[in-house]
């Protein structure tokens, strides 16, 4: 029933990729529940939604979703002459800090792992210094078979023959759709990697002249969105399509345009499932 469902009806900020790449803070959400007991998850439900690209140019990706709660994902570097991944989790996870989490190095191949209990499309990078040069990177994920596949024509892939960068905003963000054959990872694809998570792994193939550094991540799947949306155009979840239902946990709603700008309008009915 439409009684169950709270209104929300915000503008976005003109420097807010989805949630300022912030785990920490629940201001830039969309959506957050009345007051629980600390550190709660939820699942949520959306009934009806719309979301205006006002950017003055057609968005790579816009989207509703849900940002995976910090319990439920880990974050670390990936060196592949060894195939090691070491954990920077508890460095992702808080802002206190610059330059705490190195996303590559300088030598080729090398770069991070995103790893999820559940399935995500979105993480998003708070970058403190920004990588120099050339480099071109690569987005992979895991397969049930121990090997990685390649991700091509993501929505918003890692920047390739460019640079993370602190220009304008801080938030670096990578969007994809969830391939069909994504799987949790096991021992076999690498030392040290978050078995029985889905993983997501960016590496630079040709190393930067400077290595990018972040000073936290945060993750989300967005379930509600859209490629190529036009200039002032909506896209529109409509009520009589039914409920919209987020598998993963998470602590909060979310809304995403890799093009900040003001005024970019979203309207969604919401319930949090607890």
């Amino acid at each position: 029933m439409l009684h169950d469902y709270t209104k929300v009806s915000v503008g976005s900020l003109a420097t807010i990729i989805m949630d300022g790449a912030d785990p920490t803070s629940l201001v830039n959400l969309l959506y957050d529940p009345p007051p629980m007991p600390y550190d709660t998850m939820y699942r949520f439900a959306i009934q009806q939604g719309e979301v205006q690209n006002r950017s003055g140019g057609a968005e790579a990706f816009v989207g509703i979703g849900a940002r995976l709660h910090k319990r439920r994902w880990r974050f670390g570097t990936w060196v592949d002459a060894t195939t090691t991944f070491t954990d920077k989790t508890a460095q992702a996870q808080e802002i206190a800090v610059s330059d705490d989490v190195p996303l590559e190095t300088l030598t080729n191949n090398d770069g991070f792992v995103a790893a999820a209990l559940d399935v995500f499309n979105i993480i998003n990078l708070y970058v403190s210094t920004a990588s120099v040069g050339a480099p071109v990177r690569v987005l992979e994920y895991t397969k049930a078979d121990g090997t990685w596949g390649s991700i091509t024509n993501a929505y918003v892939p890692p920047p390739s023959g460019a640079q993370y960068t602190i220009t304008g905003s801080h938030e670096n963000a990578i969007s994809f759709e969830p391939p069909l054959d994504w799987d949790r990872a096991i021992a076999a694809h690498g030392t040290n990697i978050p078995v029985g998570y889905y993983c997501i792994r960016v590496r630079a193939t040709t190393a930067p002249g400077t290595a990018g550094l972040a000073r936290s991540v945060t993750m989300a799947m967005a379930l509600l969105g859209v490629a190529g949306l036009g200039n002032t155009n909506l896209l529109v979840v409509a009520q009589g399509s039914g409920e919209h239902c987020f598998s993963c946990l998470a602590d909060g709603l979310v809304m995403f345009n890799p093009t900040p700008a003001a005024q970019c309008v979203f309207r969604v009915n919401v319930r949090s499932m607890g």
